[in-house]
């Protein structure tokens, strides 16, 4: 084991047993089909597929534990909303290295289904276009983003659309430096902002620039980069927390009030060394986890998935299900996370299970670890006025996770409960 990857081992796992009972038993599950690519809000719904567009079996599947799986179309999912009942997605599979957009494919279109309509072709944005594709939806299922247009190439000319029941696909505006080709790559849980980007300097360059959609794709403002220290640097959003904050690569944040800061232990990912990379892929709808994986050639697993809370830090996913006393029989050379939960307790991913690929659901993860937290659950910088509001009702719920659960640990036992509440008061005090 390098001295690279001792960094993401946990120190102390013995706070599962202390929160096992009211957070359910930590389990791993391996899926009736080859990739989990995301999981509703809810947990209760996971979304993936089975083969590829390469070898014409692509089958998108939908799976929770009442239901089993069901075949619901030949597209691999991008998106689902927080109950599961509306799935996106493409003929591509979605990339699993910290990037939402993946080149255009052949025979390429934007799919939606749901249990009424079965899976839909949502077709073009404007007449001769010839692919497309669904990357995201709201929480409601009532809007989705994506793109539309032509093959990639010197001439490519794709734009990113925002869709309503009621008024179909449109062009989300241009950014006002005349980039042109532009791409939908995530939305807001409440459908009022969408996440993208544009390329600069035309194909095959690859250098972006993030922009975001707001008043419901009626205006658009370029991320600002004056912070980053490359500002060349590509911009991959990953996915929108609270409050329409977008992660990009997993070390970079950008918060309504337009302005990016370098993680100081709020937003950071395992360390790229330029050997074994990591590739934070998604993050929690409250922002306390971060998931992903790491390439880890020297270990047991080619690949780990890795999950990073606010109070734990980064830990490799097989570490925690085997210090819990979770099996991982036929699990071998590697799990990719590729979503989680809103609540951040359950992960999806796959990996190989008995020599085969096999998607998995992880339940059960503890909303936090050993850590103490600030109290400011709803990440505005400081722990004031409008947390008091949340923290109340996490105590009058016995303890229920939710938004901004694990920054209202105050005392960092596992669980937000009454022994909390002085250490709250405290922190408001000193704000």
């Amino acid at each position: 084991m390098t001295a690279r990857v001792r960094l993401y081992v946990a120190a102390s796992f013995t706070w599962f047993s202390s929160i096992a009972a009211a957070q359910g038993e930590l389990s791993i599950t391996p899926l009736p089909f080859d990739y989990a690519w995301r999981v509703a809000g809810d947990g209760s719904t996971v979304a993936g597929s089975s083969g590829s567009n390469l070898d014409g079996n692509l089958t998108a599947y939908s799976w929770s534990s009442s239901a089993g799986a069901q075949a619901i179309g030949a597209f691999a999912p991008h998106g689902v909303s927080y109950d599961g009942s509306v799935v996106v997605g493409r003929r591509a599979q979605p990339s699993i290295y910290g990037d939402a957009y993946v080149e255009p494919v052949s025979g390429d279109r934007a799919w939606c289904w749901d249990a009424v309509n079965g899976a839909q072709d949502m077709g073009f944005l404007h007449s001769g276009d010839l692919l497309a594709g669904a990357t995201d939806v709201s929480a409601d299922g009532n809007v989705i983003t994506g793109f539309s247009g032509k093959y990639m190439g010197p001439s490519a000319s794709f734009r990113a659309w925002r869709w309503t029941p009621a008024t179909g696909m449109v062009e989300l505006p241009q950014p006002p430096n005349g980039h042109g080709m532009t791409i939908g790559d995530s939305i807001s849980s409440d459908g009022e902002r969408v996440f993208g980007y544009s390329r600069i300097g035309g194909w095959p360059d690859n250098s972006r620039r993030g922009y975001h959609w707001d008043n419901n794709g009626t205006t658009v403002e370029e991320l600002l980069i004056s912070d980053l220290p490359d500002p060349s640097a590509s911009l991959k959003p990953i996915r929108n927390v609270l409050n329409g904050t977008v992660v990009f690569n997993g070390v970079y944040s950008w918060s309504q009030d337009a302005e990016y800061w370098q993680t100081d232990g709020i937003w950071p990912a395992p360390p790229d060394d330029g050997v074994n990379p990591a590739y934070p892929l998604t993050v929690s709808e409250d922002g306390q986890s971060v998931i992903g994986w790491a390439e880890d050639f020297d270990g047991p697993f080619y690949f780990r998935a890795y999950i990073w809370t606010a109070a734990s830090g980064a830990r490799y996913l097989d570490d925690v299900l085997a210090n819990a006393g979770v099996s991982l029989a036929g699990w071998s050379f590697g799990m990719i996370a590729t979503d989680v939960s809103d609540d951040g307790q359950t992960i999806v991913g796959y990996g190989a299970f008995n020599g085969a690929t096999r998607a998995f659901v992880v339940r059960g993860l503890p909303p936090c670890g050993p850590g103490i937290g600030m109290g400011d659950g709803n990440m505005s910088g400081s722990t004031d006025g409008l947390d008091i509001q949340a923290f109340v009702n996490i105590l009058i719920s016995d303890g229920a996770s939710g938004v901004g659960y694990c920054a209202y640990d105050m005392n960092g036992d596992g669980i937000v409960d009454a022994s909390d509440t002085s250490l709250f008061v405290s922190r408001l005090l000193i704000s």
